[in-house]
């Protein structure tokens, strides 16, 4: 019996995920057949329901550690290289065709509406799925269009639910279009990479546990048809998967999701804005300087939130065998990007 403390005011879901978590990377390692609570009086409950862990309980029933080769710490550089170079291509390329659709529909500015444009295609899209994207800012700007595109007509809220009106249509038809094409021009001539790529992807997404609300959601509206578009979705997905274990790792420091992006770039020895809002870091004493840099307590912390993002992702890219992960990464880094600003130019 692994039995956990309920004190705080989390949620039962979110206090099972992380005992469970924990207890695999201590010593113990073997799964509990059993979960209890534990609360302020020490006085211990009856079992709790595993719910939601499938995977985990999947990857960890023979008791081994999750895996011997770290897949998702490998491919991680490279869906993010691959995912990352594709979107920024979509601009160059397409730009100025989607700013024109842009101020056809009466709107001033598109700001981050792109992000959340496939899942208004299908629609409609829950509301909350703009708080669960947007861990890192950009959320009150964002509501506020949101908030512009139901004035306009162009969007229709009911329900804790966004459904985009006929009006949105051809905004939401050029992007998918920009989308399509761009990610056909980076990866063409690499059709069997592409395709290679394909199941392994969509087998870690199904994997992925119920929890990680962003990847299961992308997950499960429908796919493009087109290989390329289809990777570039899939590749998509993964990274939320990433997304959801990051979120975690950072929460269980303490700190807040404004924090991350600048926090990372120091980490990574890149130049930070001496004017961001760094003063979570420097009161912890994980940042310090003019230029601000790291202190070692910083360093220290986010290896550990690196590592922590590592293994919780591990457990969705765990039912990959260790041959097809080791396949699934090298693919990843075979495939290259070409990326130019034609069509447009």
């Amino acid at each position: 019996m692994l039995y956990i403390d309920s004190t705080g005011s989390r949620d039962e879901a979110s206090l099972i995920e992380d005992a469970i978590y924990d207890h695999f990377w201590s010593d113990e390692g073997a799964l509990p057949a059993n979960i209890g609570r534990v609360d302020a009086n020490q006085q211990r409950s009856e079992p709790l329901p595993l719910r939601s862990l499938g995977a985990l309980i999947r990857a960890r029933s023979s008791g081994a550690k999750v895996a011997a080769m770290p897949i998702a710490r490998d491919a991680a550089p490279e869906i993010d290289r691959l995912v990352l170079d594709v979107m920024r291509a979509v601009a160059p390329r397409h730009g100025q065709a989607i700013r024109k659709v842009v101020a056809d529909v009466g709107l001033d500015t598109m700001g981050r509406f792109s992000v959340f444009a496939e899942h208004l295609s299908p629609g409609p899209m829950p509301e909350t799925l703009i708080d669960l994207r947007l861990k890192y800012g950009g959320l009150d700007e964002t509501h506020r269009l949101f908030d512009q595109l139901a004035k306009l007509g162009l969007a229709e809220r009911a329900d804790g639910l966004l459904t985009a009106a006929s009006g949105l249509q051809p905004l939401l038809e050029a992007i998918e279009y920009a989308r399509t094409e761009t990610a056909a021009h980076a990866w063409s001539g690499q059709g069997s990479t592409v395709a290679d790529l394909l199941d392994p992807a969509r087998q870690i997404a199904l994997n992925a546990t119920p929890d990680h609300d962003l990847a299961v959601l992308y997950r499960d509206i429908p796919e493009p048809s087109e290989p390329p578009a289809l990777l570039l979705r899939r590749l998509t997905c993964l990274r939320y998967i990433r997304h959801h274990c990051h979120m975690r790792a950072w929460q269980r420091e303490g700190l807040e999701g404004a924090s991350m992006p600048p926090f990372t770039a120091l980490w990574k020895e890149e130049t930070v804005d001496a004017e961001r809002n760094l003063s979570p870091l420097i009161e912890r004493s994980l940042i310090e300087g003019d230029p601000p840099a790291l202190t070692n307590a910083g360093r220290d912390t986010r290896d550990r939130i690196e590592e922590t993002t590592n293994e919780h992702t591990e457990v969705s890219f765990n039912t990959l065998s260790s041959t097809a992960g080791t396949d699934f990464v090298n693919s990843l880094r075979q495939l290259t990007v070409q990326v130019d600003g034609s069509p447009e130019l």
